[in-house]
């Protein structure tokens, strides 16, 4: 209260001056601390994150952005940290009565945790994702309901303790709450396998098909662009399926994550030419008395 009653009793310019001398650059040094905390530990983090990504060498790809989501989760937390001390000591200057507003902020506090359980929720939420390593920022990961395949896709921008920022194949932004990811399905770690099924007509040469197909895997695997890709020569497994109209022949290859997609459209091309070199006509979609059901 004696700070209070100083601060009202301002009334001449040497009043104020007096103030600024004191508790006024008392708020400056603290207002200044706090931003040379700040700039401090982000360039710590920076420097930790650095050196992570050197340990972690050039044949890990998950290391440095598995790093880079932490350093930004860590400097949000600090920035928030010291953001509220320096605003408490500045209240404090200003000769608010602390002591007297602790039980009112007591009160205020447990009304607002019960409204703000969703934000305690999202963000454990963000420390469980970043601490048991579930996403990094740079992977391509799939949001969705457990127990189901369908949800948001895209790459992960941006992770905080609080939200998980995607950009979808369309270019389009989605922030997700850390709370309401329930199952995270990860398509960049490590290694991805590709799947193709080769539609082939039912009055085919089958073991020529494989033949082709064989050799169109055997060529891809030998050109340089696309066995850094790949992990391991194409494979064809065989007859998949047989349907009306439609028998399905399986490739299968393990390739470095987030390539399986350029990987995939390479080998699709090639498969094409290959069968088209060879003579066989691709398959025709079956006429129904609904309209044209593709095979």
């Amino acid at each position: 209260m004696e700070r209070l009653a100083i601060l009202a009793s301002i009334r001449t310019i040497d009043d104020l001056s007096l103030w600024i001398r004191g508790s006024g650059l008392e708020i400056v040094m603290l207002l200044a601390g706090g931003l040379l905390t700040i700039r401090s530990a982000k360039w710590l983090l920076a420097m930790g994150e650095r050196a992570a990504d050197e340990r972690a060498g050039d044949t890990d790809q998950v290391g440095p952005r598995r790093h880079k989501a932490i350093t930004q989760a860590m400097g949000w937390l600090v920035t928030a940290m010291v953001s509220v001390a320096v605003g408490v000591l500045i209240a404090d200057r200003f000769g608010l009565p602390m002591a007297t507003l602790v039980p009112t902020a007591t009160v205020v506090g447990v009304t607002v945790g019960f409204g703000a359980q969703r934000l305690v929720q999202d963000i454990f939420s963000g420390f469980f994702l970043l601490a048991e390593r579930q996403l990094s920022i740079g992977d391509v990961v799939r949001i969705s309901a457990p127990g189901t395949i369908e949800g948001i896709s895209g790459t992960v921008e941006e992770v905080t303790l609080r939200v998980t920022r995607l950009r979808t194949l369309k270019g389009e932004v989605v922030f997700i709450p850390n709370g309401e990811i329930r199952q995270v399905t990860n398509l960049s770690v490590e290694w991805a396998r590709l799947v193709l099924d080769v539609p082939l007509r039912p009055d085919e040469d089958v073991d020529r098909a494989i033949t082709v197909l064989r050799g169109v895997c055997e060529q891809i695997w030998q050109d340089e662009p696309w066995a850094t890709m790949l992990l391991d020569p194409p494979e064809v497994l065989g007859v998949q399926a047989i349907n009306v109209g439609v028998v399905q022949v399986r490739l299968v290859a393990r390739v470095r994550a987030t390539q399986q997609w350029e990987a995939g459209r390479e080998l699709r091309r090639r498969v094409a030419l290959g069968l088209s070199d060879a003579g066989m006509e691709p398959v025709k979609p079956i006429m129904t008395p609904q309209g044209i059901e593709e095979p």
